[in-house]
């Protein structure tokens, strides 16, 4: 749940994305902008590795699905000359519906790169008892086709009816104003493990080293694998910005610490002024993991336990058990979040920073892959493909549903983001009711974490090595 060579210079779309809710008849064609409809056109037909999809679920009178987003991603300007077709399908690959061939006659719609065409897909009736399916869209003009996980299944509509009644429908592509940004990448040249955005720069921590970038992805400062102003960097497992620091924990230790495998781990503080490093404190007894600072205090998940360390001497203040294995450790006001997997359940934990004691403890539907406080506390549970609305004093939560394999979650002002890896795509909401999307990046489906700067977006990626900065 965490982080992150000449100058580089992003080029991308940035225009107003809007998901719409699902409806029985099409919505009035907007103004073209980013995809045309014209009579005659000379375009070669859309393939599927060009389109990215970006679905909606919904349920309304009867059916399951929504207004879909058919992104061109590539740098080439292409055409649907007729609507796709749809196939639902079990996971062994047996066909189970097909939708129909359009009846009418329809206008060839032009997607230039970057823009977006939108198509109506619903999904009707479905009595069976067949629920672990995938749907496979085909494109027109021999274009291949894109296959889609329903995070659920449409309602059936009475008793006694079987897969025979169920309907599958896509209608006529509609050109849009609406655009997908593509984002380029910064190599790191390291695995990301963790990343930290603050005191006018991006920290990556990886496997071998701590990377600064600036504020424009300029690589500043590499902390390398090897002794530093006394302390060995390398490993780092996370990283975070507070008290004017920046804080690393790591696997380092002093030289005999090394030599006879006493140590475990530590937490190092480095000056940005400088980029020197002011402190470490050495754990022969715990392995940190995550780390939060707060004002005064740094806060480390440590195997069952959250361990909060005073900013200035690095001493020890205070080890809060929590019966289960912290995942993550979260700031909110005034308070921590903590999610916990005890066994096969897991839990969040609210604790005061007050009183370094815990306030609440909640039952979650699944483990989550992130969590923000905005508001509310959201947190996202990918195997349900929900998001979550809490009430921070009483638990109380707010189901979302469409929102399988939600990897990030950040929020500002009034912007709440969303990265999935099943799209590959960051959207920006307008919060709280998550029906209003406003822009979409394309990046790919290996990122690992989400952070926002001042007008950025960050994520980076474990399995690339990089780290992708969107200008927001």
């Amino acid at each position: 749940m965490g982080s992150y060579r000449s100058r580089l210079v992003l080029m991308f779309l940035l225009l107003t994305v809007v998901a719409c809710e699902a409806k029985p008849k099409p919505e009035p064609k907007p103004t073209p902008s980013t995809s045309e409809s014209p009579s005659n056109v000379t375009e070669p037909p859309c393939k599927a590795d060009q389109i990215l999809i970006l679905p909606r679920w919904g349920a309304a009178a009867g059916s399951y699905g929504g207004t879909w987003q058919f992104a061109n991603i590539s740098e080439t300007t292409c055409a649907f000359r007729s609507p796709a077709h749809a196939v639902l399908r079990a996971r062994t690959g047996a066909p189970l519906l097909r939708s129909e061939p359009w009846p009418e006659p329809t206008e060839p719609v032009v997607v230039v790169p970057g823009g977006i065409v939108e198509a109506i897909v619903l999904w009707g009736n479905w009595c069976s008892d067949e629920a672990n399916v995938v749907m496979r869209i085909g494109l027109p003009d021999d274009g291949g086709s894109l296959t889609i996980v329903p995070p659920g299944t449409a309602p059936c509509s009475g008793p006694g009816q079987d897969s025979s009644d169920s309907s599958l429908s896509v209608e006529p592509f509609q050109a849009t104003n609406k655009g997908v940004g593509l984002a380029p990448e910064i190599a790191v040249q390291q695995a990301p493990h963790a990343m930290a955005v603050g005191l006018g720069g991006v920290w990556v921590a990886g496997q071998e080293r701590l990377v600064r970038f600036d504020t424009e992805g300029r690589p500043v400062r590499t902390f390398e694998l090897g002794y530093i102003d006394g302390a060995l960097i390398g490993g780092g497992s996370d990283v975070a910005i507070g008290e004017g620091h920046v804080w690393v924990t790591c696997s380092c230790g002093s030289e005999p610490d090394l030599r006879y495998g006493s140590t475990s781990g530590g937490l190092v503080r480095i000056d940005p002024e400088t980029d020197r490093v002011t402190g470490t404190r050495i754990f022969t007894d715990r392995t940190p993991g995550p780390v939060l600072a707060t004002e005064g205090a740094v806060w480390l998940g440590t195997g069952d336990s959250v361990t909060r360390i005073d900013a200035k001497d690095l001493r020890v203040d205070e080890s809060i058990p929590l019966g289960g294995h912290v995942l993550d450790v979260v700031e909110g006001r005034k308070r921590l979040w903590v999610p916990v997997r005890e066994g096969d359940t897991n839990y969040i934990v609210r604790i005061s920073t007050a009183t370094n004691r815990i306030t609440a403890r909640w039952r979650l539907p699944g483990e989550p892959s992130a969590l923000v406080e905005h508001g509310a506390l959201w947190v996202a549970i990918p195997a349900s493909g929900v998001l979550l609305r809490m009430d921070v004093r009483t638990g109380e939560a707010e189901t979302f549903e469409g929102f399988p394999s939600v990897r990030a979650i950040a929020a500002s002002g009034g912007s709440f983001w969303v990265y999935d890896t099943e799209s590959g795509a960051v959207r920006r909401f307008v919060d709280p009711g998550l029906d209003n999307v406003t822009m979409t990046f394309h990046v790919g489906s290996d990122q690992n974490g989400m952070l926002l700067g001042t007008g950025t977006v960050w994520l980076f990626s474990y399995r690339n090595g990089t780290v992708t900065r969107i200008a927001a």
